[in-house]
């Protein structure tokens, strides 16, 4: 069985680790409130039902700075390489040039992509942007807060996620189906002479 891998990517201080962190159930990934704490990319395995083995992978943000940060970014973006989906990490309703920049680049690759508005509990998510997100890039779009108090509620927040996260995967398995090299010229029951 093919063990699929799922990149977390955004901006610095997105909650790409704590997002990781509740998707495991476990404290993996290490939190700071300073920004640039995850420096190289970070493998965990998750089983999920219905998909199987994944790897989450942690990323460093891609608007780090300096010469240090241009390395992280190019060991996020080569991430992109290796990916049968993405998660696309943003916070206070900004989805600017960053996250437009990182949505192109996984598209190019072909890679599903679910766009993650986290930090919810301080801003919520603007219904609009949901809907722009949606209808222009095709997102699917989770609001989702890493410090939601309430157990119930970050249970039901997580099992939406793991629902979309089910979804795009096996968007990658229908898109990534090894293809013979005769497909689309022959049909089953053709003869071949």
């Amino acid at each position: 069985m093919k063990i699929r891998n799922i990149g977390i990517f955004g901006r610095r201080n997105v909650g790409k680790s704590s997002l990781i962190n509740l998707l495991l159930g476990q404290d993996f990934a290490i939190v700071s409130p300073q920004a640039g704490t995850t420096t190289d990319p970070v493998k965990k395995r998750l089983e999920i039902p219905g998909v199987g083995p994944c790897n989450l992978i942690d990323t460093a943000g891609t608007d780090d700075e300096g010469e240090i940060g241009e390395m992280r970014i190019k060991k996020t973006t080569a991430v992109m390489n290796e990916i049968d989906m993405g998660v696309l990490v943003f916070t206070g309703n900004i989805f600017a040039r960053e996250e437009k920049d990182l949505l192109r680049a996984l598209r190019k690759k072909q890679i599903p992509v679910l766009a993650v508005h986290n930090q919810s509990d301080i801003v919520s998510l603007d219904p609009a942007l949901a809907l722009e997100l949606n209808s222009e890039y095709g997102l699917d779009v989770a609001e989702f807060s890493c410090c939601m108090l309430e157990e119930q509620e970050q249970k039901e927040a997580i099992e939406q996620l793991m629902a979309l996260l089910v979804k795009g995967l096996w968007e990658s398995v229908r898109e990534n189906e090894e293809k013979t090299i005769l497909q689309g010229i022959v049909r089953e029951g053709d003869k071949i002479i």
